[in-house]
């Protein structure tokens, strides 16, 4: 009866101190991998992989160090790293770990170059996925990478169906309308992009291009000035702003004025100047030819 007391004692003493064991193992997994997420943040991919690949070796189970890891081996340019990471953790099942694996493994060959694999994963990807706009996202991108506008715009679209508030794909559908002189199309999108990118000047710049070719000058103007209130750095809002007061308002003082502006802010294309029919009076104007001395472009 001693004996087994003994025996019995011995198996409780060995499994406590087991798990004690287990926990200060994971314990220091985790510490390695809270000191990894602070070189991440840091964007030290290098000594971020060295505490992931520490953390992981005291603690597998830690899934946001495995994606961590694989992100950090992607900015470190280690792609095969990354890749064989994907592959052997991924599973055939849908849950959030193997959503952001297969994510990961399209844009790792997207980040190679490998544009046509990285498009056949993003399209696997939306399709067990049909709610997550990311990887509509990414496809289109893939497929502008391959110069396939069409699927570009499908899958812009379709990330604009999904959330019609999404910024990114906003802007890349009226930049596409606008490089295709569909105007119409382009101005509904940044007039859109607009009501939630109220600080960015560049929108309001392509929204008062449009309308001066629309000829809708008056709302040309308030946008442009919306602009260089935003931005006065910019040439080209200047530049625009003066082809319509010399356009629409024969105000030479003011014409004169947002020339000045875009000198003051490096505009020296002359040629370009030159070849605007709105601005062929200017020559006429002794106070433009001092502007152009001024500026050393006379």
């Amino acid at each position: 009866m001693k004996n087994k007391y003994y025996i019995f004692l011995i198996l409780i003493l060995f499994l406590f101190f087991s798990c004690a064991s287990l926990k200060t193992i994971e314990t220091v997994g985790n510490d390695y991998f809270n000191l990894a997420n602070e070189y991440f943040n840091l964007k030290n991919y290098k000594k971020a992989i060295e505490f992931y690949e520490k953390a992981l070796s005291y603690n597998k189970n830690i899934k946001e160090a495995k994606l961590n890891l694989i992100l950090s081996y992607q900015n470190n340019k280690e792609f095969e790293k990354a890749e064989n990471l994907i592959k052997k953790e991924y599973k055939e099942k849908i849950d959030d770990f193997n959503k952001k694996l297969l994510l990961l493994l399209g844009n790792n060959y997207y980040l190679q170059g490998k544009y046509n694999i990285a498009t056949k994963i993003y399209k696997v990807y939306t399709n067990l996925y049909q709610d997550d706009i990311n990887g509509f996202f990414n496809l289109a991108l893939s497929y502008l990478k391959q110069d396939n506008e069409e699927e570009f715009l499908k899958a812009l679209l379709e990330c604009y169906r999904l959330n019609n508030k999404f910024i990114p794909a906003l802007f890349n559908i009226a930049e596409y309308y606008f490089n295709k002189k569909e105007f119409n199309n382009a101005l509904k999108y940044y007039k859109e992009l607009s009501d939630i990118e109220k600080d960015n000047s560049e929108v309001y710049y392509k929204i008062s291009l449009i309308q001066f070719n629309k000829e809708e000058f008056e709302d040309s103007k308030i946008n442009i000035l919306q602009a260089i209130k935003l931005n006065d750095k910019n040439s080209n809002y200047h530049i625009l702003l003066a082809k319509i007061y010399a356009k629409v308002y024969k105000d030479k003082k003011n014409t004169l004025l947002s020339i000045e502006n875009a000198f003051k802010n490096g505009f020296n294309d002359l040629s370009y100047l030159n070849s605007q029919v709105e601005f062929s009076i200017l020559k006429e104007f002794p106070e433009y030819l001092e502007l152009l001395k001024k500026y050393n472009l006379y």
